[in-house]
C-alpha cells in the first residue's frame, strides 16, 4: 500500500515537472518563432515537444514487447536536441541565458523518461503478478487434479487390497480344505497298511507252519529210507527226497539229537521208528 501511494506520488510530481518545462520551453519556441515570421508560431513547440512525447511512448511500448528500439531513441533525441537548440538561439548571447534556455527541454526529456520508466516498471510489476496469479490458478488446478487422482488412486488401491484380502482368504480355505483331504487320505492310506501288516504275519505263520509240516514229513520220508537202505549215502538221499546234500546233513543231525538215528560207521540206521513231534523244530535248511 505505502509503495503504492510513493509510485503514484512520485508519478504525480513527474509530470507536473513536465509540465512546467513544457510551459517554458513552450513560451521560448513560440516567442521565437514570432520573431522568425512563422504563421503559426503556437504549432512549433506543439510539434517539437510533443514529438518528443510521441516518440518516448512508442520506445515503452517496443521496450514492453521486448522489441528493439534504436530508431525510436535516435528520434527522442533528436527532437529534444532541436527544441534545445531552438531555445538556445532564442535565448540572449551571454552563457548563462543560454544555459537556463537549454534546460527546459533537457529536463522535460529526462523528467518524461523518468516518468515511462516507472510506468515500464509498473507495468512488469503488474505483469509479474499476473504472471504470479496465474500460475497460482494453475497450481490450484493441479492440485485439484493432483488430489482427484490420489483419491482415484487410493480408491484403487483399497479395491485392489480387498480383492487381494479376499483371493487370499480363498486360497487358505482351499489349503485347509486339501490339508483334510490329505489327512483323510492319509487315514485311508495306513488302514490297508495295516491289514496288510496283520495278513502278512498271517501268511508268515503259515508259510512257517506249511515248512514245518514240509520238514516233518521229509524227515518221516528219510527215516523210512533208512530203515529199508541204512547204507545209502546222503547225494542217494537228497536225490530221493529233492533237496540237497546239505537238508539232508541237517536233518540227519537233528535225528541223531533226538535219537532216532545214529551214525553206523560210513552210513546211518534207525534206532526207533516212532517219529516224535520236536522233529518239526530241530533245524531249518
Amino acid at each position: 500500500m505505502h509503495s503504492r501511494v510513493i509510485a503514484w506520488v512520485s508519478g504525480l510530481l513527474t509530470l507536473l515537472l513536465v509540465a512546467f518545462a513544457f510551459i517554458i520551453s513552450y513560451n521560448n519556441l513560440v516567442s521565437l518563432a514570432t520573431v522568425k515570421g512563422l504563421s503559426k508560431p503556437v504549432l512549433l513547440p506543439w510539434i517539437l515537444e510533443f514529438s518528443v512525447i510521441v516518440f518516448s511512448v512508442q520506445v515503452l511500448r517496443r521496450s514492453m514487447q521486448g522489441e528493439r528500439a534504436v530508431w525510436g531513441w535516435v528520434m527522442v533525441i533528436g527532437a529534444s536536441l532541436t527544441a534545445g537548440i531552438l531555445n538556445v538561439i532564442h535565448a540572449q548571447n551571454d552563457v548563462v541565458s543560454r544555459v537556463i534556455s537549454a534546460l527546459p527541454s533537457l529536463l522535460m526529456l529526462l523528467a518524461f523518461e523518468a516518468f515511462l520508466s516507472q510506468l515500464k516498471d509498473g507495468a512488469k510489476r503488474s505483469q509479474v503478478f499476473k504472471s504470479l496469479a496465474a500460475l497460482n490458478r494453475e497450481l490450484s488446478e493441479l492440485t485439484g487434479v493432483f488430489e482427484q487422482k490420489r483419491s482415484e488412486l487410493e480408491q484403487a488401491l483399497t479395491a485392489r487390497r480387498q480383492e487381494l484380502d479376499t483371493e487370499i482368504e480363498q486360497r487358505v480355505s482351499t489349503l485347509t480344505r486339501l490339508e483334510q483331504k490329505i489327512a483323510q487320505l492319509t487315514e485311508v492310506v495306513e488302514q490297508p497298511n495295516g491289514v496288510q501288516s496283520s495278513s502278512i504275519e498271517q501268511a508268515r505263520s503259515v508259510l512257517v507252519e506249511q515248512s514245518t509240516v514240509t520238514i516233518e514229513h521229509r524227515r518221516e520220508q528219510l527215516v523210512l529210507i533208512l530203515s529199508e537202505d541204512a547204507d545209502i549215502g546222503a547225494s542217494a538221499l537228497a536225490e530221493q527226497l529233492n533237496t540237497s546234500r546239505g537238508t539232508v546233513y541237517n536233518d540227519l543231525n537233528a535225528l541223531a539229537e533226538q535219537g532216532i538215528v545214529e551214525r553206523n560207521g560210513s552210513g546211518w540206521k534207525v534206532v526207533q521208528h516212532t517219529m516224535l513231534p520236536a522233529v518239526a523244530s530241530g533245524g531249518q535248511e
